[in-house]
């Protein structure tokens, strides 16, 4: 059954076209723009769109309890403010497809990671899965050519993303 604020399904098919957009459109925009006034731009934008949705979806904007708020600048400065500037400034130095394909390994090293340290399972199931993810990532990014993935080149870039 369909939700009545709309698919979850939709949402999940966008949310990789979005992330995706990060590389495809960051690499050009460096031409214009130094990283720190892509990633504000950006979140300005998300945050212009975000409020408009939640107030159009819940009539409100969340209200955290204080105590929640250290763990929400935390996550907000990490998993936004620094990972989206480090994925700019990494561009400077590396190719979308790099980034891209780095980018693509988290999910699976957050799973052997969580696993190595005893908060979650490496299963037969999730290393197929993260296989299948890491190859149909692989094939977008290199437009189905394995020439192009046997001639990347690394550089000081790609330790930046990573």
């Amino acid at each position: 059954m369909r939700s009545p604020k709309g698919s979850p399904y939709l949402f999940l098919a966008l949310a990789p076209l979005f992330w995706a957009g990060n590389f495809v459109f960051g690499k050009p925009l460096l031409q214009a723009l130094p990283p720190s006034g892509i990633n504000l731009i950006r979140w300005l934008l998300a945050c212009i769109v975000l409020v408009a949705l939640t107030l159009t979806l819940e009539g409100r904007l969340p209200h955290p309890q204080r105590h929640q708020w250290p763990v929400l600048a935390a996550m907000a400065l990490t998993g936004v403010v620094l990972f989206n500037a480090l994925v700019y400034l990494s561009l400077v130095y590396t190719t979308s497809t790099n980034s891209a394909l780095i980018n693509a390994v988290t999910p699976a090293l957050t799973m052997v990671l969580g696993a190595l340290a005893g908060l979650g399972r490496l299963t037969g199931r999730r290393l197929v899965g993260a296989f299948v993810s890491l190859v149909g990532v692989s094939w977008i990014v290199s437009q189905g050519s394995l020439g192009t993935l046997t001639e990347l080149s690394f550089n000081r870039g790609d330790l930046i993303c990573s």
